[in-house]
């Protein structure tokens, strides 16, 4: 398949992309993306409940409007 689109800007891959948010691809490519994901969203929580012990209001606030919407 690759041979086909050599001399084009196609790029072709057997493990996975990501189209428009979803994943497309592999079972393992799947697994690996939402791995990652959920590594992230763990990292975040945890900072932003740190965070809240001293400062409620600002945690709330950062948590309900994030610039990918609500964490949850």
């Amino acid at each position: 398949m690759k041979e086909v689109f050599k001399d084009t800007a196609v790029n072709v891959t057997v493990e996975g992309q990501k189209h428009l948010g979803a994943v497309i691809g592999s079972l393992e490519y799947l697994e690996e993306y939402v791995s990652e994901k959920v590594t992230n969203w763990v990292s975040e929580i945890t900072k932003l409940a740190e965070f809240a012990l001293s400062q409620p209001q600002a945690c709330y606030t950062a948590y309900t409007s994030s610039s990918d919407g609500p964490i949850f």
